[in-house]
């Protein structure tokens, strides 16, 4: 009992083994099992030729005994017309014999003919069969192959963040370490600039002042028109008809 179990294990590790290293050379499979048909094929031919040559034999046999019967006959019709009625009715049984040995073999020929072409179109729809299973699965191997290349990609893709050792908050953390040099950076040139020129500032805001000086002049000038020109809108509305 033990013994058996662990040959059933056995089997089935193997089994499973040898499956494995198939699929891992599935076009090398497939390359042997296209040698294994042509030899297939091969071996199917000697056997249809051999059957042919059987045919060419019987095609012979019915012509000699066309030629035996008739000739037979021709005796019988010879020693009939000769009175030699003994060796007519040997002559003329010879003949029936003859002809029904001819009807036997014209039927095994009619026979043999019609097992030929049954033979041929086997073995055409055989071939035609293993080579539709050998392209399907030769293009499911190559289908196959390219939706693992697709997966490989795809999983590469996904592990990429991890893989580059860079998440989330390293990239948060990143910025902000930047943007506070940048701040930094800034604020020491304006120190900078500002103990350069300290006179800057005053000019800076006086520049300013005239600015906003210019800006509300030109407020002022711009809603002085709009009121002219409420004006002249409402006195030639009062003096239409």
């Amino acid at each position: 009992m033990i013994r058996r179990r662990i040959v059933r294990i056995f089997r089935a590790v193997s089994g499973r083994a040898l499956t494995e290293v198939e699929a891992d050379n599935a076009e090398a499979m497939l390359d042997l099992e296209s040698e294994n048909l042509r030899q297939q094929v091969a071996r199917y031919n000697e056997g249809l030729a051999l059957h042919a040559g059987s045919y060419e034999r019987l095609r012979r046999r019915i012509a000699a005994l066309e030629r035996e019967a008739e000739d037979a006959g021709r005796r019988a019709r010879d020693r009939l017309a000769a009175n030699d009625r003994e060796h007519a009715g040997k002559s003329a049984l010879r003949e029936e014999r003859l002809r029904s040995e001819l009807e036997r073999e014209r039927e095994s020929l009619v026979e043999a003919e019609r097992a030929y072409h049954e033979l041929v179109r086997a073995r055409h729809l055989a071939v035609q069969a293993a080579r539709d299973k050998i392209e399907g699965l030769r293009r499911t191997i190559g289908h196959t192959r390219m939706q693992t290349a697709l997966a490989d990609l795809t999983e590469m893709a996904a592990s990429l963040q991890s893989t580059i050792g860079i998440g989330d908050a390293d990239l948060d953390r990143l910025r902000e370490t930047m943007e506070e040099r940048r701040d930094l950076a800034m604020g020491r040139a304006r120190v900078a600039r500002e103990a350069l020129d300290p006179d800057g500032r005053e000019e800076d805001d006086a520049e300013r002042a005239a600015m906003e000086r210019m800006a509300l002049q030109r407020l002022e000038e711009r809603l002085r028109a709009e009121s002219e020109a409420r004006s002249s809108a409402e006195g030639a509305e009062g003096s239409a008809p």
